[in-house]
């Protein structure tokens, strides 16, 4: 079973949950920056910038999510060997904190989505219950500016028992809600503009963008760049909202007088539904920008540094991690980085060793940058023979088959072995082999017991290893020769001999579990037939009872010494 460090899910996700962060930040400075080009820019098209900028960052963290998922190095036999033999950890820090990172993340995320439920369900319960009808001369009015500012959908206007402030619900069959209040203390004029504020909001589809941008805000919680720019579109769209009924010649004074009485009387404010108040963080510039009263903005010292030191912090942290993905290993190969989106993966690179008559250039050598293929060996095979040639004058090197080279990696030089040291690597290799071998096939059979009869996992266990057969050996041999003089090798065959006897250990129980099913059955059948021993035999029931109670025994002491081989380990 593979560790939590080595789950693909949860790596994939880190890397897409840290880049979330520069790319918001990289949107988010992008918005600013189109806002103070041009001042004028309608409240309108603010909320529609702003939904495309936000929308395009979860999507950029979905793709970021999929791409590292896709192209994060698989487990191969050869890196799990290795892993085995050296000792030695190949993920760097950053890599290994990633798991956990991601669980954390969504063990939080399980609170901003069951509030997001919440709120809906909440909504589904007030567009239902608690409801009264609307006089008849507020509903015709609804319906009359419904058609003149362009809503073909039919929309309904109730009184609520449940809101204290008037809210837009639906989409499809937009709702209005009035709260029984608002009837009693707002005048004729003042009901009509809020009104008219509710239907900007259908109008404008803004019930459809609230709950998908309350969506992303509940899966980006931890973003802070995502905060920002759904205040940005929550302060705008109403703003929008308030300009349409500005437009329809009402008296600014009057609706900004109901606007600070529904703001008293409302108790809460849901974000999965649209309120005529909004906001209460921004209510009060509302009210003045309403007004026109425009209040020159202070520049803030402590805002400025805040979030400059933020992206600092973020553009540090992805280089930290790029540097520490790009720092060379001796045994392994990677590529290059790729797109910003998937930035940090790598995957094995196809290299090209110099023959015997070249090794005098051992000092010139290089290894050319490849994008990454699924299939290196059969491009190799496909190539003519002449390209993979070495020319045979000193000093010169074949020449590249791209236009640029890396030269930040040296190709390692196989390092001839002592006729003892050469020994000991065979055996090594046999028994890891033979580990591999049947350890995985255990997984493997595990996996399929119920699945597969005996004849169907005999022939699986052959194709098995047929495959196991075909794999480079000579490579991984290769690997280990020019690692020799780093690899602690009494940790090594101490962990080799504990699997081999393990295997033993397993080979006997298997020997002596299908032994006592025999003589199980075989006294069975002797019961049966009503017969106390086998003629010419010296089988009798009681020999086979002997017997029974002999591998008993037995699987107990191995089962006992197992136990504290395990715990010993």
């Amino acid at each position: 079973m593979p560790s939590l460090a080595e789950s693909n899910f949860l790596q994939a996700l880190g890397w897409a949950i840290i880049n979330c962060f520069w790319q918001m930040a990289l949107l988010w400075v992008l918005f600013k920056v189109v806002l103070s080009l041009n001042a004028k820019i309608k409240s309108a098209h603010k909320v529609a910038m702003a939904a495309v900028f936000v929308i395009s960052g979860f999507i950029w963290f979905i793709i970021t999510f999929f791409s590292s998922l896709g192209h994060l190095p698989e487990k191969s036999l050869f890196s799990d060997t290795v892993a085995l033999l050296m000792g030695e950890n190949y993920n760097n820090i950053p890599a290994q904190f990633l798991p956990y990172a991601s669980l954390l993340y969504l063990m939080i995320l399980i609170f901003p989505l069951r509030q997001f439920i919440r709120n809906y369900r909440y909504v589904q319960i007030i567009r239902k219950k608690g409801l009264s009808k609307m006089d008849a001369e507020w509903r015709v009015f609804v319906q009359k500016i419904a058609v003149r500012i362009g809503i073909k959908k039919p929309v309904k206007i109730w009184l609520s028992a449940y809101v204290n402030s008037p809210v837009t619900i639906g989409w499809l069959k937009p709702v209005i809600l009035i709260p029984i209040a608002a009837v009693n203390h707002l005048t004729p004029t003042q009901m009509e503009a809020v009104l008219l504020h509710e239907l900007a909001h259908i109008r404008r589809y803004d019930y459809l963008l609230n709950v998908l941008i309350n969506c992303i805000k509940s899966i980006l919680y931890f973003n802070p760049f995502v905060h920002l720019f759904l205040s940005s579109i929550e302060e705008e769209r109403e703003s929008s909202c308030d300009e349409m009924v500005v437009r329809f010649q009402y008296d600014v004074y009057s609706y900004a007088s109901a606007l600070v009485l529904l703001e008293k009387s409302a108790a809460g404010h849901l974000a999965a539904v649209m309120a005529a108040t909004g906001k209460r963080n921004g209510f009060a510039t509302r009210i003045e920008k309403l007004l026109g009263i425009y209040q020159r903005p202070s520049f803030s010292f402590y805002k400025f540094t805040s979030r400059l030191l933020s992206l600092v912090f973020i553009f540090l942290l992805n280089a930290f991690l790029l540097v520490n993905k790009k720092e060379e290993n001796k045994t392994f190969w990677a590529t290059d980085f790729t797109p910003l989106m998937n930035l940090l993966p790598f995957f094995p690179e196809e290299r090209m060793s110099l023959t015997e008559k070249n090794n005098n250039l051992a000092s010139v050598n290089y290894t050319q940058s490849k994008p990454p293929v699924k299939n290196p060996e059969a491009i190799v095979a496909a190539r003519p023979d002449n390209e993979l040639e070495l020319t045979d004058k000193p000093g010169e090197i074949p020449p590249p088959d791209v236009s640029f080279l890396n030269v930040n990696f040296t190709t390692p030089v196989i390092p001839d072995l002592t006729t003892e040291q050469e020994k000991h690597l065979q055996a090594t290799l046999e028994a890891t082999k033979k580990v591999f071998e049947e350890t995985q096939w255990k997984e493997i059979e595990k996996n399929y017991a119920d699945a597969l009869s005996s004849l169907e996992k005999e022939r699986m266990k052959l194709a098995y290893e047929n495959e196991l057969s075909k794999q480079d050996w000579l490579q991984l041999e290769n690997q280990l020769k020019v690692a020799y003089e780093h690899i602690d090798w009494v940790n090594v065959n101490t962990r080799l001999q504990a699997a081999l006897t393990q295997i033993k250990v397993d080979s006997i129980l298997r020997v002596f579990n299908t032994t006592l099913n025999t003589l199980a059955d075989l006294e069975n059948d002797m019961k049966k037939e009503n017969v106390t021993c086998i003629p010419d035999t010296d089988v009798t029931l009681k020999s086979i009872a002997r017997q029974k109670k002999k591998i008993k025994e037995e699987l107990l002491k191995i089962n006992t010494l197992k136990k504290k081989t395990i715990i010993r380990l």
